[in-house]
């Protein structure tokens, strides 16, 4: 079962909204016209995740955006699969050492 994102430590929590919102600048760059619109309220804070997700309008669209993106991972070879999980781990790791409470300690 997975984690419910409120259970986070602070450090967690705020990894996972840098994440997100990295994803939503990107989104908001290109792609369907509706998909940067949702993209656009969500960093605004004119929308919520959660409503996007009850959003009828949405629905069609994100599915579409689901199946094109597991379409494309579908197409990825064993090794470029490895280098993007690489790559988004080290990400992640790089936004938890960034946060990490006690960084500023550690480099005094």
């Amino acid at each position: 079962m997975m984690t419910p994102l409120t259970e986070f430590d602070p450090v967690e929590q705020e990894v996972h909204r840098r994440l997100l919102e990295g994803a939503l600048h990107r989104i908001r760059q290109g792609g369907h016209p509706l998909l940067r619109d949702m993209a656009e309220s969500l960093l605004k804070g004119e929308m919520t995740l959660d409503e996007l997700t009850r959003s009828s309008v949405a629905a069609p669209v994100l599915q579409a955006a689901a199946t094109s993106y597991l379409d494309w991972r579908k197409g990825l070879t064993q090794e470029e699969h490895g280098a993007l999980v690489a790559q988004v781990s080290a990400r992640v790791d790089q936004l938890r050492e960034d946060l990490a409470p006690d960084k500023d300690m550690k480099s005094a």
